[in-house]
């Protein structure tokens, strides 16, 4: 995509990982953000409005922080919605059985060991989507090797330990968009997941999704885990004046909009749930630029 924009329109920019890449729908034009920009262009058909995936799977906020530094602000968009915190959580219950993960690459900060994979890291969807459910399956074997190691602290001290270096990555990486000379929008949707804000699943089939997605923390833990992280991410947007956006109207809980036998990742079904929504509440919030096109 060009980094220069056409005149008069939104550029939206979603900034995240496999959640925002959407690596379970059946298609690229129908991941979230593609059907966010649909959803747009149907409320406001007289505002051009473009939206940029910039999802990579198993990124953390402070991957996206470097790679905005390092990258995306070329882009200069109108508005960035940042929707983070699932890898961010899940590396904190993690760390919490196995000790510190070890080092992985972040963006740019070493050569590809193949300059092909790189090259398809950056230009092939395909292969982005490919990359990501591998991701998924080596998150999940991590975690049940770390199941073997007995817990060092209680499971809300590994949770607060965690949410608090992610209010610390997620403050940074705000402060930085919003320095840019181009004054973006900065969107914070609540992160959503298959049983929503309940303290406890009920749902045995659900119960077992989690066990074998996060094998290093009970389905308990793991919500609450998402309550303190929503917790952060609505002090974060409340702090900076950011866009918050809750999500527990968008009916988003239930198998029926994840991808099989996943409890994050949004099914076609998902994705366009998400999409619509999101785009009525960009538009309630009047969180859109207004139109610089000129009048007649």
């Amino acid at each position: 995509m060009p980094t220069a924009k056409r005149p008069s329109t939104v550029r939206i920019m979603a900034i995240g990982s496999s959640t925002t890449f959407d690596p379970g729908v059946t298609s690229d034009t129908l991941a979230w953000p593609a059907r966010l920009q649909f959803w747009l262009q149907q409320r406001l058909p007289s505002r051009p409005v473009e939206v940029i995936n910039a999802g990579v799977p198993g990124y953390r906020v402070v991957d996206d922080l470097i790679r905005f530094q390092m990258d995306l602000f070329r882009y200069q968009p109108d508005v960035i919605i940042i929707y983070e915190g699932h890898n961010d959580l899940f590396g904190a219950l993690r760390g919490g059985r196995s000790g510190p993960p070890p080092f992985s690459q972040t963006p740019d900060e070493t050569p590809a060991v193949t300059p092909w994979g790189r090259w398809l890291s950056r230009h092939s969807l395909l292969y982005g989507k490919l990359v990501g459910r591998l991701e998924v399956l080596r998150f999940v074997r991590s975690g049940r090797a770390a199941q073997t190691a007995a817990p060092d602290v209680t499971p809300q001290a590994v949770i607060d330990s965690g949410a608090a270096r992610f209010q610390h990555d997620l403050t940074a990486f705000v402060a930085l968009v919003e320095n840019q000379t181009f004054h973006p929008v900065v969107v914070i949707p609540q992160l959503v997941q298959i049983s929503g804000d309940r303290p406890f699943e009920e749902d045995l089939n659900v119960r077992h999704m989690w066990s074998y997605t996060v094998p290093f923390a009970d389905a308990a833990t793991v919500l609450q885990g998402y309550r303190t992280y929503n917790g952060v991410l609505q002090a974060v947007a409340r702090r900076f004046g950011a866009v918050w956006i809750p999500t527990d109207s968008f009916g988003l809980t239930g198998s029926k909009w994840y991808a099989e036998g996943d409890p994050i990742h949004f099914n076609d079904s998902g994705a366009e749930q998400m999409a619509e929504h999101l785009a009525a509440a960009l538009v309630e919030r009047h969180v859109l630029p207004p139109s610089t096109a000129p009048t007649r």
